[in-house]
């Protein structure tokens, strides 16, 4: 019996922080404005057009951004996501890694999210979360001398990330990522500077798009 629930516990933490993700995602979506759906729209910033609906890329990393509940200490981070729209919702595909140094990596994840964006001239903000799935290498510090055992583990978890950039172009920024990831062996959680690339450029004002 006591097994039972022992076993149970890591499974309901998972459901209950995928459930308060949503549940975050969902309020902040009722606090932006809910606009009608126009694929054409526009906006006219520095003399150029961009466009209202885009998808964005991020990339970028940081020496010792990444704490991992399985390692004593802290590592590096780095991710790609692509970040896309059906319609007025986002999603977000993405890879992230991390390591003791840029190149020898101990976690690699891949994750699928939905979230909520706010897109101004010289701002953004996101909020993304979903599901993961991670191949990783368990620290045995009992061993002599400590080291990662093979081989690697596998775990579907849970995956969230807030984004703030600061645009010097309407289209290309930089900024922060905030992010967790947990699983039933292991919780990751830290923070990665990253550029912002999106696909917003129309072209000059006055010309329009045939």
């Amino acid at each position: 019996m006591n097994h039972c629930l022992i076993s149970v516990k890591p499974t309901v933490k998972i459901l209950i922080f995928i459930f308060l993700l949503i549940s975050f995602c969902k309020g902040f979506a009722q606090d932006t404005k809910k606009e009608p759906y126009d694929p054409k729209a526009e906006i006219v910033f520095d003399g150029k057009r961009y466009a209202k609906w885009n998808n964005y890329l991020t990339v970028g990393g940081l020496p010792g951004g990444s704490i991992n509940s399985g390692i004593p200490t802290s590592q590096f981070c780095g991710a790609v996501d692509f970040n896309f729209h059906i319609k007025q919702n986002y999603f977000q595909s993405g890879v992230l890694m991390s390591g003791n140094v840029f190149g020898d990596e101990n976690n690699t994840q891949v994750h699928g999210c939905w979230g909520k964006r706010i897109e101004k001239n010289k701002y953004h903000f996101a909020a993304f979360g979903g599901i993961d799935y991670s191949l990783f290498y368990q620290w045995a510090a009992d061993s002599t001398p400590p080291r990662f055992i093979s081989p690697a583990k596998t775990a579907i978890g849970a995956y969230a990330a807030i984004q703030n950039f600061w645009k010097f172009k309407y289209d290309v920024g930089i900024g922060t990522t905030i992010f967790a990831s947990y699983n039933t062996s292991r919780y990751l959680y830290g923070i990665r500077i990253e550029l912002f690339f999106s696909s917003a450029y129309h072209g000059e004002k006055g010309r329009r798009r045939i």
